[in-house]
């Protein structure tokens, strides 16, 4: 997929999402060798919220995006607009951290971690699922 066709995704895809919360993000894409600041190695694609709460970064890995199929693309398209819907709660939650010692901080974070990728995927698929049938395929 090219990165035009990409971008007209994402436009598809965040404005289902909208009642998400999604409606005010201005997404800024760019294709790179491997996406940060994830910390998952192979991660097709990865999102960094502004402060000011209308700018989102989203990296994509140039491998992945020209070798993977539309339902692949749209699945990590939902998972990652799902990142940036759950800003503030991530936010609330990891402010916790400065009350904690280490180890638990080190703890915490790994779990959460793992815990908000899965129910985001969890998320993304359930949606998808439920919206296939409704999808523009281009």
């Amino acid at each position: 997929m090219t990165l035009a066709a990409f971008k007209r995704r994402v436009a598809f895809w965040a404005e289902r999402l909208k009642p998400l919360g999604l409606a005010h993000w201005e997404i800024d894409i760019e294709v790179v060798d491997e996406p940060s600041p994830s910390t998952l190695y192979g991660a097709k694609a990865a999102v960094t919220c502004s402060s000011n709460y209308d700018l989102v970064w989203m990296e994509v890995a140039e491998g992945w995006l020209h070798d993977s199929d539309l339902e692949e693309i749209d699945k990590v398209i939902m998972h990652e607009l799902i990142h940036v819907a759950m800003r503030d709660l991530d936010d609330s939650i990891h402010r916790v951290t400065q009350y904690l010692g280490e180890p638990a901080v080190s703890v915490w974070k790994e779990e959460l971690r793992h815990e908000t990728e899965g129910f985001v995927d969890r998320i993304a698929r359930t949606l998808y699922l439920t919206s296939r049938s409704n999808v523009v395929q281009s």
